[in-house]
């Protein structure tokens, strides 16, 4: 992989440039000091990812970013923001507008603490980009994955229980989620008659103004969930960074509310959507929906089986509209899919699941 590096300061520049260079196949490293030059660098190499610091002195990170998308330079872009509500907006605003992903630039005292910091963030993203790269397989091994995803998806649905009238949807995503999200959840109605929760897996910094600015967007209202909140209907409920969420019990009998832990890590996440999902198919049965949208790896493919063995109805964003197909993938291969959907359309088999007539 081919990186550039955009940042304004030498010294994290050399940072950022050493961790990297400690990854096998990063095979060559360049810096830019700021946008123009970044922006000359990349029309000359085509790196294949770029990563952007946001407060630089011509032209920010997000600026530099939309002018390379605008010239067609097909890199990846990752933006680096402060650790601050304003760096994780910026983060957000970056993310919906195609970056693959965003790291939260170390802020500690000590530099050895700072280098472990970014590797930690930069190990998934790494995975991702590295599958990214390689998603140029045979057509006639994607035919043949296709075959084989459709015969399981028949297997598994012929044996589904009935479904009932949803209670609540329940929604996992990775890398690329932020768009994926602004997509689905922006186009759900107003007078949703039921509860949405969704675990992404982002630093802790981020989901708060992930929140914030679905928030801002959606006609559902949208809240980083806390500990203890009873499921509201027509209320988005997003997963905190750094925590578990599931549903439980409320003292009230046929209510639920949200628990948040500190369970061990599941697929290295936490959040993790397999977490949250087992806890919707324990309480919910078949009476919900379960969607599984753009990420890297596996996480929510158990989760979503055992909904779909409770009878759970179970969309999956399709291989063209992931930025990266893994999770979804995995899940489709698992036969526990009923509807495979573009993100464009993807709320309407929501919307029909709801309300069927």
């Amino acid at each position: 992989m081919k990186w550039l590096i955009v940042d304004d300061t030498a010294l994290y520049r050399k940072i950022l440039q050493n961790v990297l260079a400690s990854f096998k196949d990063v095979s060559e490293i360049q810096t830019a000091p700021n946008g123009s030059v970044a922006i000359k660098k990349a029309i000359a190499s085509s790196p294949d990812v770029v990563t952007l610091d946001y407060e630089m002195p011509d032209m920010n990170g997000l600026e530099v970013m939309q002018r390379m998308q605008t010239i067609g330079l097909k890199s990846e872009y990752i933006m680096i923001s402060a650790h601050t509500p304003e760096g994780a907006q910026i983060a957000i605003q970056a993310m919906e507008k195609g970056a693959i992903d965003a790291i939260a630039k170390p802020d500690g005292m000590n530099i050895e603490s700072n280098i472990e910091s970014l590797k930690t963030q930069l190990i998934p993203i790494l995975a991702a980009v590295r599958t990214r790269l390689a998603a140029t397989g045979s057509i006639a091994a994607q035919e043949f994955s296709e075959a084989k995803q459709i015969s399981n998806f028949k297997k598994i649905r012929s044996v589904a229980v009935q479904g009932q009238a949803p209670k609540i949807i329940a929604i996992g995503a990775s890398t690329g989620g932020p768009r994926a999200l602004t997509t689905v959840l922006t186009q759900l109605p107003e007078k949703l008659p039921i509860p949405v929760v969704v675990t992404i897996h982002m630093p802790k910094a981020f989901t708060g103004q992930l929140a914030d600015s679905l928030d801002k967007k959606c006609a559902l209202q949208v809240v980083e969930a806390k500990n203890g909140m009873p499921l509201r209907p027509g209320v988005i409920h997003i997963a905190p960074g750094g925590m578990h969420m599931r549903v439980v019990p409320a003292s009230v009998i046929g209510t639920h509310k949200i628990e948040l832990t500190y369970d061990e890590p599941e697929h290295n996440c936490r959040p993790s959507v397999d977490y949250l999902f087992r806890s919707i198919a324990r309480e919910f049965k078949a009476a919900a929906i379960g969607v599984i949208l753009t990420g890297m790896g596996h996480d929510g493919a158990s989760g979503m089986k055992l909904m779909k063995l409770q009878g759970a109805t179970t969309i999956a964003q399709n291989k063209e509209t992931c930025v990266v197909f893994g999770m979804p993938a995995k899940a489709i291969e698992e036969g526990s899919v009923d509807h495979i959907m573009p993100i464009e359309t993807l709320h309407t088999a929501i919307l029909k699941a709801v309300n069927p007539s």
